[in-house]
């Protein structure tokens, strides 16, 4: 246990400030209560896995949590938030790791990028999207985690999951891509970039 011995006596590291960073849909006050960490907590002995499993469950948007501590008193809390969007005659926001979010409107999903020819079972917010074919699920998530690694997120307004062989983006209005599969994706999303 890291403390400081003082004059004697044994002072342990407590929190005094938590900052959060990286949000946009929740305050800071959301995270931090979803957290469950609090003013006066042991800054050493915080659990910082507990505590970024309470965001992502309690806080559908956010995608990742990395909580670290600054001695002697600060705790930071760094999130990552979801957008994308899937189209199964209703619009879902679906994170990059498969979560649904929320159903918004067309005009609500116009800012993201559209997944088209996936069929969702049970949507249910917070939770996992379920398809009919688990392989568009995980076909999905690949897509979406390469344009969020490869920062295309503003720029591929459409991906159509149809044929997961012959799987199709939009670059903008103007392009079209035949990805093909998602196999040798990175080298594909380099060569697009290039």
């Amino acid at each position: 246990i890291l403390c400081a011995v003082v004059a004697g006596c044994i002072v342990f590291f407590r929190v005094q400030e938590i900052t959060v960073s990286g949000n946009t849909v929740y305050t800071d006050e959301e995270i931090i209560s979803a957290s469950g960490l609090s003013a006066g907590d042991n800054l050493v002995m915080l659990n910082k896995a507990a505590a970024a499993s309470q965001i992502k469950a309690w806080l559908p948007y956010v995608e990742q949590v990395q909580i670290s501590r600054r001695l002697p008193d600060r705790a930071i809390i760094t999130v990552t938030e979801c957008d994308a969007v899937s189209e199964t005659g209703q619009w879902w926001l679906l994170s990059g790791d498969g979560k649904l979010l929320e159903q918004v409107d067309a005009a609500g999903a116009q800012q993201y990028a559209v997944l088209t020819g996936v069929s969702l079972l049970n949507a249910v917010s917070g939770c996992a999207a379920e398809t009919q074919d688990p392989d568009q699920a995980a076909a999905a998530v690949t897509i979406l985690g390469a344009m969020e690694q490869w920062e295309l997120t503003d720029v591929i307004t459409t991906v159509d999951l149809t044929k997961l062989y012959d799987i199709e983006l939009w670059y903008g209005e103007r392009f079209e891509i035949k990805l093909g599969s998602t196999e040798n994706l990175s080298y594909k999303i380099q060569y697009l970039q290039a």
